[in-house]
């Protein structure tokens, strides 16, 4: 296959990825899909199948089902059949049956899982424990965001190996004149490590851009939707940053009585990693809330 054959596949199937995000609470044909990737609908599941290692179904079910998780982790009071509603279950027991074959545990456990991992003591006692460790509501900024037009690289894959992106949205953004000081430079985290598996975790390393860009090759246009956001800043080793992630969103956000909205996170990049020490880097967290 030829190079350009090879990328204008794989931003035709970059745009279906994006779309099945964006419209994960409902029902979507192949045919719609087809249409996005401008794909004959005869061929378009094949070749979706043969570029991801998942059939358009199985993808939709993962999402769902690890959307469902991660809200298990961020909303302790969620009920199953709340969860089972929003990932588009007509009934709980098929969505846990779904959920089990997944993680290997149904939703009940898998909350009582985690919630003794963070604690083993009862909710009372880890609320004390909470205002007695010192959790400081100072630490915690709301702000409120115009939307933020972006350039992005998706990667796919470990966090750790996402370099090749950062290069290539660099590369791209610099050649065009379109990095300055008052460029940020942010991580749109569509998944926890901790549920989706490292293969398959979707990290888009981003650029702020402003004027009417358009994207080329794999660059894609997309925007940081406006609203209200928890910022939290982290300093240290990235490796270090589920650490902060559990301190905002199981401690900070919780005890101020806002709630997470269904948005990815972002982190922006305060400083130059390539050139500050570890554990001098900084990272603003944002989660939206409201």
């Amino acid at each position: 296959m030829k190079d350009v054959t090879r990328n204008d596949y794989y931003e035709r199937m970059l745009k279906v990825m994006i779309y099945i995000e964006k419209n994960l609470e409902r029902d979507i044909s192949l045919e719609e899909l087809a249409d996005v990737a401008c794909f004959s609908p005869y061929h378009f599941h094949r070749i979706f199948q043969g570029m991801l290692g998942e059939s358009v179904a199985e993808y939709v079910r993962r999402l769902r089902i690890e959307k469902a998780a991660v809200t298990i982790r961020q909303r302790k009071d969620a009920a199953v059949s709340r969860l089972a509603f929003e990932a588009c279950y007509n009934a709980v027991e098929t969505f846990s049956r779904a959920f089990k074959n997944h993680f290997g545990k149904n939703p009940s456990q898998f909350k009582r899982e985690y919630l003794a991992g963070i604690s083993q003591n009862s909710a009372e006692d880890e609320l004390k424990k909470l205002f007695k460790r010192g959790a400081k509501m100072s630490e915690l900024k709301i702000v409120k965001r115009e939307e933020e037009k972006i350039a992005f690289v998706r990667h796919i894959g470990p966090y750790k190996d996402c370099g090749a992106a950062w290069d290539k949205i660099c590369s791209w953004a610099g050649a065009k004149g379109l990095i300055n000081q008052n460029t940020k430079f942010m991580g749109i985290c569509h998944d926890d490590p901790e549920v989706t598996e490292a293969s398959k975790i979707r990290y888009d390393a981003s650029v702020s851009i402003s004027g009417d860009i358009e994207g080329e090759g794999e660059i894609m246009i997309s925007a940081i939707p406006a609203g209200n956001y928890a910022s939290y800043i982290h300093t240290g080793s990235f490796n270090k940053l589920y650490e902060s992630y559990n301190y905002l969103c199981g401690e900070l956000i919780p005890a101020s009585g806002l709630e997470i909205r269904n948005v990815p996170s972002i982190e922006i990049y305060l400083n130059d990693p390539d050139t500050t020490p570890e554990d001098e880097r900084k990272v603003e967290i944002l989660i939206a809330v409201e």
